[in-house]
């Protein structure tokens, strides 16, 4: 998202960043305050040369920006946590779509309740 690399910032792409701004405090909940924070922010902090939320992060913890433009930081926060792509939990589905054509019903709830129940095996105290 250009909206949060501030080697991106442009004079001239600041409405649009507004109005991705805005759609995303209204995707997430996020009071509208964020887009004046975002706009005192990117004017004043505009000479920034942050590559990614996490070094954008970084430079608001650093220099005590996350207290004066909470509702940003929080946005930023929010928006480095939302992952690229689904294509684990695609692959998972597909994996078990494969293993589910070759066994029962039974079979394949067992064998899930042991892979959920892995980390949750007693211990005797005998070792190989």
């Amino acid at each position: 998202m250009a909206v949060f690399t501030p080697k991106k910032w442009k004079e001239e792409a600041s409405e649009q960043n507004s109005v991705e701004i805005r759609n995303l405090c209204e995707k997430y909940g996020v009071p509208y305050a964020v887009v004046t924070e975002y706009g005192l922010f990117s004017a004043n902090e505009g000479r920034v040369t942050c590559d990614s939320f996490k070094d954008l992060l970084k430079y608001m913890l650093e220099n005590d920006f996350h207290n004066l433009y909470h509702n940003l930081f929080q946005l930023a926060k929010l928006c480095a946590t939302i992952p690229v792509t689904s294509s684990e939990c695609e692959r998972t589905h597909s994996k078990v779509a494969r293993v589910r054509c070759s066994m029962t019903d039974d079979r394949l709830e067992h064998l899930v309740l042991v892979n959920v129940e892995q980390d949750r095996q007693p211990s005797f105290g005998v070792t190989d």
